[in-house]
């Protein structure tokens, strides 16, 4: 088993809940943060024998203190399951970890799913609104997700067009040209060693620069002294850049008298 970093919030022990707690039930709540089990989602499945071991606590202990993480609706043991209802609202997750939590989440016992959605076991009735943190949770993320794939396909579709944009003007240059080989090394450089945009700003505006109008720009480079990959690495870092200018070529003719 990899190791796993589990971050806990110095607020932790502020927390009103967790300064009512009993030692024992402080121990209890942190380790079921922190344990090797641990997952994304915050439902994952372990044994009361692998907790009374790790933490030394009894298991009468650990019964009542579930009682109380239950009635404060922080913790759940169901079906041989720790449930953390509010684990998921408290993580800062990238699209990645979003689909492996739907992953997790679609790989749980059905039972243990329908009790998490909604349709809760005996014992747990009042664990709706907390299981629903979860549910509500869940179903953000699919729509980030769905919203994030979109962009993805939308982005990559961009830079598809652009490749074969400069593609095209390289295979149409004249190779005897005394620029030829700068123009290559600009456009080179616009997409990184292994063909990946690493200019990504500047490569979603309009008016791309043509072999022709990249011969002109060097030209008032030359002649005002001002070098066109400082210009164009200043566009890219600009923040606003996509919001305030649409044309690479006209704002970056702009740029090399500025």
């Amino acid at each position: 088993m990899s190791d796993k970093l589990r971050s806990v919030n110095t607020k932790f022990w502020d927390d009103s809940f967790v300064q009512d707690l009993t030692p024992s039930e402080k121990l209890l709540f942190l380790y079921l943060l922190t344990n090797p089990l641990t997952n994304l989602l915050g439902v994952y499945e372990i044994t009361e024998k692998r907790i009374t071991f790790d933490t030394g606590l009894n298991l009468e202990t650990i019964r009542k203190s579930f009682e109380r993480f239950g009635k404060n609706r922080k913790a759940y043991f169901l079906q041989n399951y720790i449930i953390l209802p509010n684990w998921l609202k408290n993580q800062r997750l990238n699209t990645n970890m979003r689909i492996a939590v739907a992953r997790e989440f679609n790989n749980l016992p059905n039972e243990l799913k329908n009790n998490i959605l909604g349709n809760h076991s005996e014992g747990f009735a009042n664990s709706s609104e907390a299981f629903g943190m979860i549910g509500e949770c869940l179903g953000k993320y699919e729509i980030e997700i769905e919203i994030e794939k979109e962009i993805e396909k939308e982005t990559n579709n961009i830079n598809t067009s652009v490749k074969n944009f400069y593609k095209k003007e390289i295979e149409n240059a004249d190779n005897n040209h005394k620029e030829y080989k700068y123009y290559l090394s600009f456009v080179n450089t616009l997409f990184g060693e292994n063909g990946d945009p690493a200019y990504e700003k500047v490569l979603k505006m309009k008016n791309q620069i043509t072999f022709d109008n990249f011969c002109r720009l060097r030209n008032k480079a030359k002649l005002n002294k001002i070098s066109i990959q400082e210009k164009v690495n200043a566009m890219e870092n600009k923040v606003d850049l996509n919001k305030k200018y649409t044309s690479f070529y006209r704002t970056l003719n702009n740029w090399l008298v500025s």
